[in-house]
């Protein structure tokens, strides 16, 4: 068995195709392993955890909420939403920090869009 496996892998670095194919295989390894670690999950008290703490955190909250989408698991979707706190009220500035051109009750027309 060690002699054939000795033998498949001097045929594979034999050839600059296969070096690059197992160098392109530790890239994607690599960046996958960092896409999966790199989660970021915040708690009902606003802590934040990262890594693979958080993978589990999430996974744990996923099969807490899994099964049917019911007017019981409705109820307490909209139940855990109040809990977090009021919804942010919207203002009228951008994200640059200019205001909207047409906040007042002035008509579109007036601006000259129409």
């Amino acid at each position: 068995m060690k002699p054939m496996l000795r033998y498949e892998l001097c045929k594979l670095f034999a050839r600059p195709s296969g070096k690059a194919a197992l160098l392109l295989l530790a890239v994607l390894v690599a960046v996958s392993t960092f896409f999966a670690c790199h989660v970021r999950y915040t708690d009902e008290e606003g802590q934040t955890q990262y890594g693979l703490s958080a993978v589990r955190q999430l996974r744990a909250d996923q099969k807490a909420w899994a099964g049917p989408l019911d007017e019981a698991q409705l109820r307490r979707a909209i139940q855990a939403n109040l809990m977090c706190g009021p919804p942010p009220t919207p203002s009228p500035r951008t994200s640059s920090g200019r205001t909207w051109p047409f906040t007042g009750s002035r008509p579109l027309r007036q601006f000259g869009t129409c």
